[in-house]
């Protein structure tokens, strides 16, 4: 690590500690025009797969009945919790609004999972391998390679 010259002499940081303590406190930012820095030096390398062998299908998953039922229900008891908060007006509601768009996140994602499992099934007998992206979104991206 001292070869990466982000420390010592010649450099802003005299030892790691102090460098660390310097990234702490800037944050996330920090941390990206480091790895900038490193990658401009040639130090850092970020490789991605090649996608030349890919070819992707867009699937639109269709909800069934007992789906609908489960988001009914779903939105019936997150809307008698929004009841509650608005009677207690010290609470904040922020994190209601947080938890409340990760939750319906989840379930839309888990709407995807049998359509998902049968996809790839069908994937992997036909010989080929099967990289899944669930999004958040109604819709599931699958990639296929050989």
């Amino acid at each position: 690590m001292n070869r990466l010259g982000l420390w010592g002499g010649g450099t802003e940081h005299r030892n790691f500690n102090e460098w660390l303590d310097t990234i702490n406190r800037l944050g996330t930012g920090a941390i990206e025009l480091n790895a900038m820095h490193l990658k401009s030096l040639g130090a850092l390398q970020a490789r991605q797969l090649s996608y030349s062998t890919c070819d992707f299908d867009i699937v639109d998953v269709v909800s069934d009945d007992a789906y609908i039922n489960v988001y009914e229900q779903a939105t019936k008891i997150w809307v008698s919790l929004y009841a509650e908060l608005v009677k207690n007006p010290d609470i904040k509601r922020g994190a209601y609004w947080s938890e409340h768009l990760r939750f319906f996140q989840y379930l839309a994602t888990a709407a995807k999972v049998d359509t998902c499992i049968s996809t790839a099934k069908q994937a992997l007998e036909d010989g080929y391998c099967c990289i899944i992206g669930l999004q958040e979104s109604p819709r599931l991206y699958f990639d296929y390679f050989i």
